[in-house]
């Protein structure tokens, strides 16, 4: 059992009562503190800062009054205690909670999340989509259900997240006493104009899901664990199986695309963040040796 705190961003947004929901059922199955956190946006982000003393001065005091701004917006959500743990800081709040979970060794950082186009994610993104690009740690985007997690769907593939998904997924699910669902889906073979494919499509799916009976549904541990393979775009596929099965969390790995790859051709995990159909669960990469930091906490864990 992971004992580590979990780190909430909070504000006074309606989805936040979500997230405040979904953190206190993981800290009561994973008997671990939740920390709240609140950024403030710098005042010096579109304008120029004026000399050190006086910014200092109005950072500070931008920041006492933000901090008595939502003291009194949660002080019904929160109770006196959790409200000892509510830390305001200055900045973007994808920065700031990934660093309060780095200060802290945090398992996790939950938030709670909204719909976004297209045209949103370009032009103002979100907390959602910056932590997923940024954080090195699970983060965990609460969904339009506020009810208790009974059911979970991870996504497993063959990537480097696969395997620290799959442990996060086990491990979530007998922590929350959940039912679990692993799916894996194989993407169609591509069709090209004037290319005949020496492959047959039949004996390429037959294979791939021999290749996924062997290699990836061997690891699993949880007795009672549903396997499936399906075939279909992963998104798509992904949005069908969770609403059929009613997910209520579902778990798939972060690849850790760079930006410019993220923004040409993004990825499974951003469009499932721009639908939101349930919580999500982003696990990313292991890091590599000789990387700082931490890697995804094994205790929680058990993508596409």
């Amino acid at each position: 059992m992971n004992h580590s705190p979990i780190i909430v961003g909070v504000d006074g947004s309606d989805a936040a009562p979500r997230a405040l929901a979904l953190a206190r059922e993981l800290g009561t199955a994973f008997d671990a503190p939740c920390h709240f956190v609140h950024a403030v946006r710098s005042p010096w982000t579109s304008t120029p800062a004026p000399d050190a003393v006086q910014a200092e001065a109005f950072e500070a005091a931008a920041l006492r009054s933000a901090e008595d701004r939502i003291r009194k917006v949660l002080r019904d959500r929160l109770s006196s205690e959790e409200l000892r743990h509510l830390d305001v800081r200055l900045g973007r709040a994808a920065v700031e909670l990934n660093e309060a979970a780095e200060e802290t060794d945090a398992q996790a950082i939950v938030i709670g999340g909204k719909r976004h186009s297209t045209f949103g994610r370009w032009f103002g993104s979100s907390t959602g989509h910056g932590l997923a690009r940024l954080a090195e740690r699970p983060v965990i985007v609460a969904g339009p259900s506020t009810g208790p997690v009974s059911r979970v769907l991870a996504a497993i593939d063959f990537s480097e997240s696969g395997k620290a998904v799959l442990a996060m997924a086990e491990a979530y699910a007998k922590a929350l006493h959940a039912e679990l669902r692993l799916i894996s889906v194989i993407e169609p073979l591509p069709v090209t104009p004037g290319i005949t494919m020496a492959l047959d499509h039949d004996d390429y799916y037959r294979w791939s899901e021999a290749q996924v009976t062997s290699e990836l549904w061997s690891r699993v541990r949880t007795r009672t664990a549903d396997k499936v393979i399906r075939i279909g775009h992963p998104v798509e596929t992904l949005l069908r199986e969770l609403t059929d099965w009613a997910a209520d969390l579902v778990i798939l790995g972060s690849h850790g695309r760079n930006f410019v790859q993220r923004a040409l051709l993004g990825s499974v995990s951003e469009e499932l963040l721009n639908q939101l159909p349930a919580s999500l669960l982003l696990v990313p990469p292991h890091r590599r040796a000789g990387e700082r930091a931490h890697a995804p906490v094994p205790q929680l864990a058990g993508a596409l």
